[in-house]
């Protein structure tokens, strides 16, 4: 048969076989080099090279195992892959068999490959071997060993595969009869241990519910008792405490008349139906909305204590000698006359979260918040990982409604009495996915947030409580970027408007501890408002009402009182007078502050009074004149808490009463000589002289008047001297006491904020001392918009803010070493937030260190 002209594609015939044209003659197994290098074509990240490299190697060693128990792995043809083209070629299926062992070299004859070109052409290109049996008979056998093709091979044994277990023995009866037996063992074991906690004792603090919290007490139940029992109980110490009406017979007779069916158990947001145990939610952990436990005891035994202390758990707890006072604090009533009682699981637990309600007013109420989030414990239902939809109608609440009413330039009352509302309902929308103490931390916080803040102040800390909620949850808030950023600005545009003259929701403060809101409408339109107008005339600035209401006030009585006191003493009005400056000195500090600072609060035309009246007041207030000026003003914001500043607190353990009596006792003593020093040791000598003058003749003032009356001098000079002087350092140590051992001279991290009623309300935003430091001379009202603004700033360098808490009673906790009380006060700003309350006191007990001078040259590079 003749063929014709030899194609490109034809396979030569040299002597020499050419691997490229005939897939025979290439290797029959590919290697892991020549699998990366197929698969590593186009990469760009060594990383990606890495990770194919890896699955390359990974291949190669399966398929070496599976022929080493004798199993073949679904291994790529060689010549699957046309040279030329690259392009790979479908293969039929065909039946894997066992390999023979190959030589190094085999040979074809190329004669029988031209027999057989028209046959298999496409399978010669498509695979090197034949892929049915008959295909090792087609093949010419090889001239070097003749024989190669009828060698056999003895299968390989398989081993043992030790990943296969062994059989199991046979069940005789008495294997089945010792099983059964342990099986019952450990049932009763089981058993006993179940009933054994189901007996443990437990105290439940609670509180009754009717729109507000009225304190309850608490009532000892076991873990196996049912919810209604619990009810029953409440029932029976409300009845004891005389809750619900004004005579406590007659509540008595009304409790008794209230059936357990009447009273709803309601656990956070949760309402627990009757006929539940407790020991149902304690030993499955059953978590509520807040991702909080509803029971939060242990599942397992906790060792009662003495059992001589213990008495039946059927009467309920003696209710605190202080619950029946309706003017007291909610706090927890706890037992405090047995220390045994005291030591059971939830003595220490907060009332506030478990609520005992009268079923008939949660039924006229249950459309008003909180009542309108409650919803009745449903055992299919997760509520770790629901999404609160029961109150989406309050959900784009707006941050701030404006209500026009009659009274102009002033927004209605539902603005400050629905605050809370609002704020509570901000942090329970973005409960569901915070972590379980930043969640306690969240509901004490709530919980504490007093109605009595100032409108600037409940906005900044629902804001605040906001951003930790967006921070704890992460991922899984459901709410957009664009709402947070908006609710910045909404509530900046809020605190804007409150301050902006031109606005109607600007509101002037006229009294410290009134709003507007909280006159009727004839007492506003007659006095109010007219005062209003005549004090903006006087005032600086029209916000500033309040510095003349005070003035007024000062020079109304405590003028006239001293005046009296003198020529004419009597001890009751001496005690009375000293009483009266001790509650005026603190808003009168902080006004004469704001004076000094910014030269005066009134308008120019009055600058002659704005000029005379400290000098009539200061005295009578402790103050000696303008030493507070010479040494705040022109010392401690120069030196800024500094290894220079005479009221520094570096050089001092800050939680060690000794050092604080030092503190104090050095400036009450010595402050006369070290500040006109301080001026001498700066090339200040104008500043020294006036200083040395203010002191003595201070001084001389209350000299003379002794020696016309000493007791009534002592009342009206000394006493508020000593008085001011310590108040000024306690202040002042709570200001600066946690100051950060890295970076002392960072005001973010040399002075706290406070945001707090007796701060801010009463003392005009003294809370905002951070902000103050940063510019001394921003007017107080615009301390909660300033924070806001340059919350990125307070987050970046760690500042420290604090709620329900003011600075005397932050240098007291310090003197206590109570630093978890501290901890729960935190507001966690930046890498605050998620921190435990005992990272968190752990970290405030680090910034009370006393510096050495070592420490202060290091980081000040000075030592005064």
């Amino acid at each position: 048969m003749v063929s014709s002209a030899p194609s490109s594609n034809a396979p030569s015939r040299l002597s020499t076989p050419n691997p490229l044209q005939n897939p025979r003659f290439t290797s029959q197994a590919s290697t892991a080099e020549d699998l990366l290098k197929s698969q590593t074509v186009g990469l760009v990240h060594l990383s990606d090279f890495r990770k194919r490299r890896a699955e390359a190697l990974e291949q190669k060693e399966r398929e070496a195992q599976a022929a080493t128990y004798g199993r073949y792995g679904s291994i790529t043809a060689p010549g699957s892959a046309t040279p030329s083209t690259g392009v790979s070629t479908p293969q039929p299926s065909k039946k894997k068999r066992r390999q023979v062992a190959k030589g190094k070299l085999s040979f074809g004859l190329e004669e029988e490959e031209e027999e057989n070109t028209e046959e298999s052409a496409t399978s010669a290109i498509a695979t090197p071997r034949s892929s049915t049996p008959d295909g090792a008979a087609s093949r010419t056998a090889c001239p070097v060993y003749p024989n190669f093709n009828q060698i056999t091979h003895e299968k390989r044994r398989l081993g043992p595969n030790s990943n296969v277990r062994l059989a199991p023995k046979a069940m005789t009866k008495s294997v089945l009869l010792r099983e059964a037996e342990t099986r019952e063992q450990l049932r009763k074991e089981f058993l006993s241990m179940q009933e054994a906690v189901k007996a443990t004792e437990i105290l439940i603090p609670f509180v009754f519910y009717d729109g507000t919290n009225s304190p309850g007490g608490v009532v000892k139940v076991k873990k196996g008792d049912y919810v209604w029992l619990f009810l029953d109980r409440s029932r029976k110490v409300g009845a004891q405490l005389g809750v619900g009406s004004g005579e406590k017979t007659g509540s008595r007779r009304e409790w008794s008349r209230v059936g357990v069916d009447d009273l709803m158990l309601i656990r956070g947001e949760i309402i627990i139906p009757h006929h539940y145990e407790l020991y149902y939610f304690i030993v499955n952990k059953t978590l509520g909305p807040t991702n909080i436990p509803l029971f939060d005891y242990a599942p397992t035994i906790v060792p009662a204590p003495s059992s001589a202390s213990s008495s039946p758990s059927s009467s309920p707890e003696p209710p605190s000698p202080h619950s029946s006072d309706p003017k007291k604090p909610r706090f927890s009533q706890l037992p405090t006359k047995s220390s045994s009682l005291s030591r059971l699981e939830g003595a220490k637990d907060d009332p506030n979260f478990t609520k005992v309600v009268d079923r008939r007013w949660y039924e006229r109420n249950k459309h008003i918040f909180p009542a309108s989030v409650w919803e009745e414990f449903d055992p299919s239902k997760d509520y770790a990982q629901g999404k609160r939809t029961d109150a989406q109608a309050l959900v784009d609440f707006p941050p701030i409604c404006v209500f026009r009413g009659s009274k102009p330039g002033k927004l209605n009352a539902l603005i400050q009495d629905k605050t809370l509302q609002i704020f509570q309902l901000w942090v329970i929308l973005g409960f569901s996915a915070i972590n379980r103490e930043n969640q306690k931390a969240l509901r004490r916080m709530r919980s504490t947030f007093s109605p009595s803040l100032t409108l600037p102040d409940s906005l900044v800390l629902r804001n605040l409580a906001r951003d930790i909620t967006k921070a704890e949850a992460g991922a899984g808030y459901q709410v957009g970027q664009a709402e947070i950023i908006g609710d910045d600005e909404a509530t900046i545009s809020a605190l804007e408007n409150f301050n902006n003259i031109y606005h109607p929701d600007f509101q002037p403060t006229i009294f410290n501890g009134w709003d507007q809101t909280d006159f009727s409408d004839t007492l506003f339109r007659y006095v109010i408002l007219p005062y209003n107008a005549w004090a903006q005339k006087i005032v600086r600035r029209p916000t500033d009402v309040v510095f003349m209401t005070h003035v007024l006030i000062y020079l109304c009585t405590s003028v006239p009182s001293a005046i009296l006191l003198v020529y004419h003493f009597s001890w009751p009005h001496a005690i009375f007078h000293w009483l009266m400056q001790a509650w005026y000195s603190g808003a009168f500090t902080l006004m004469l502050h704001n004076h000094i600072h910014n030269n005066g609060i009134l308008a120019k035309k009055h600058a002659w009074f704005d000029h005379i009246w400290p000098y009539i007041l200061e005295p009578l207030m402790g103050h000696t004149w303008d030493s507070y000026y010479y040494h705040h003003v022109k010392h401690h914001h120069v030196e800024n808490n500094g290894p220079g500043d005479l009221s520094s607190t570096l050089r001092y353990q800050r939680d060690e009463l000794l050092h604080f009596l030092h503190y104090f006792g050095r400036f009450a003593i010595l402050v006369w000589l070290e500040l006109p020093l301080y001026f001498i040791r700066k090339k200040k000598r104008g500043l020294a002289i006036r200083t040395a003058a203010s002191e003595f003749s201070s001084y001389a003032l209350i000299y003379f008047l002794a020696r016309y009356n000493f007791r009534a001098t002592i009342f009206v000079l000394m006493i508020p001297l000593l008085q001011m002087r310590l108040g000024m350092m306690v202040g002042n140590w709570g200001q600066h006491a946690l100051v950060d051992e890295l970076e002392p001279d960072s005001d973010f991290r040399s002075s706290v904020t406070l945001i707090d009623v007796a701060s801010n309300r009463y003392c005009f935003n003294d809370g905002y001392h951070t902000s103050h430091h940063l510019h001394p001379r921003r007017h107080w009202r615009d301390h909660p918009l300033a924070f806001t603004r340059a919350k990125p700033q307070y987050r970046q360098g760690r500042a420290l803010v604090f709620q329900n808490i003011d600075y005397i009673m932050m240098t007291v906790t310090l003197l206590r070493k109570d630093y978890l009380h501290l901890a729960s006060c935190l507001v966690p700003m930046g890498d605050q937030i998620g921190m435990s309350q005992t990272e968190i006191a752990d970290m405030l007990r680090t910034k009370t260190k006393k510096f050495s001078e070592g420490d202060i040259l290091k980081k000040y590079g000075k030592l005064s």
